[in-house]
């Protein structure tokens, strides 16, 4: 999944809002791995609702310090976009500097991080986008993240076993366990799921979804039009230009398994101006900072913290993460609930 900050937008008219999501395991100690070559490309042109945050001109009586759990201890902002994952999240900031923090099952990731960036994705190992438009990708020994592709690309998006990045021009390179991408479209922002991909179309502003290692299988097409969207697991949420938000279950290839839905397809009405989905829960932000999110809250992920107000909010698997006013990330949910 996949992140990137979205402006506000008034009901009605046409809004940029980039959304954001990382699905993403931690875990054994990697060094990391910044490599460009050849790499597959695509040419294309149960649930219980939770409860809301109250908005509030400052950001609320909590404060950005480390918690007891590792997947809510952001470090100081301030950030411009999150990408929560699994067990962890990763953050840019205003500065074009990154960090990640959370559970480190697998992998263990360097800090600080070299260089500056402008977008990050995280789902059992990080890839992000430089300054200037290259790609790193490092904390996972698999084959999915590297050898990354050349080129300048605008964001990227991370899922199960494959990667996909998305260059200014619209197309698409996927690289990993798959490469395919529906041919003939242009796409504006680009999202992955664990097994499936979803980009925004240009032209009619229509959400094509897809799974890159079937070639023609399991491809979707939701009519616009569309600002934004956001994958989970075995679903999908589209923000339109009025402020609501649709959800659908993937269409993915049978055998995959687990692909339960229950109440993550019913999301509170609107108006949101900012959308996240995380792996079995999603997220809206409204304009007013207040924060909604439906699915499943197993962990508290679904719950936040009462009045906080966000400018900014990334669903991961079992946590959320927002950004306060001042810049700064707190996150609630996890394998444990500072908030509780």
């Amino acid at each position: 999944m996949r992140l990137t900050r979205g402006a506000d937008f008034p009901a009605g008219r046409w809004g940029l809002i980039v959304v954001i999501v990382g699905l993403s395991a931690c875990g054994a100690r990697a060094l990391v791995e910044d490599r460009t070559g050849t790499a597959g490309t695509g040419a294309g042109g149960g649930g219980v609702a939770g409860t809301s945050g109250t908005a509030m001109d400052a950001g609320g009586p909590y404060d950005a310090s480390p918690g007891q759990c590792s997947t809510t201890n952001a470090p100081p902002g301030p950030f411009s976009f999150l990408s929560a994952g699994n067990e962890g999240s990763c953050g840019v900031r205003t500065d074009g500097t990154l960090a990640c923090w959370g559970e480190t099952y697998f992998f263990s990731l360097p800090d600080p991080f070299p260089g500056t960036y402008t977008h990050v994705s995280r789902h059992g190992g990080v890839c992000a986008v430089q300054a200037s438009g290259a790609l790193s990708c490092w904390g996972a020994s698999d084959s999915r993240l590297t050898p990354v592709p050349a080129g300048v690309f605008a964001e990227v998006a991370i899922g199960e076993s494959v990667a996909c990045a998305r260059r200014a021009d619209g197309t698409v390179a996927c690289w990993g366990g798959g490469a395919n991408v529906p041919p003939g479209y242009s796409f504006e922002s680009l999202t992955g799921g664990a097994y499936f991909f979803c980009g925004l179309e240009r032209a009619a502003h229509d959400i094509v979804c897809w799974e890159p290692r079937y070639q023609g299988e399991g491809v979707q097409i939701k009519s616009g039009p569309f600002v934004a969207v956001d994958t989970g697991r075995f679903f999908a949420c589209g923000l339109r230009t009025d402020g609501s938000v649709s959800c659908w279950p993937a269409s993915i290839p049978p055998g995959l398994g687990g692909s339960d839905t229950s109440g993550m397809l019913s999301p509170p009405p609107g108006p949101f101006v900012e959308l996240s989905v995380g792996e079995f829960h999603g997220c809206g932000r409204r304009a007013d900072g207040q924060v909604d999110c439906w699915g499943s809250n197993s962990y508290g992920q679904s719950t936040p913290p009462a009045g906080v107000s966000f400018t900014h909010v990334s669903a991961g698997s079992n946590h959320t993460c927002g950004v306060l006013p001042d810049g700064n990330a707190i996150c609630w949910g996890g394998s444990c609930n500072p908030w509780g």
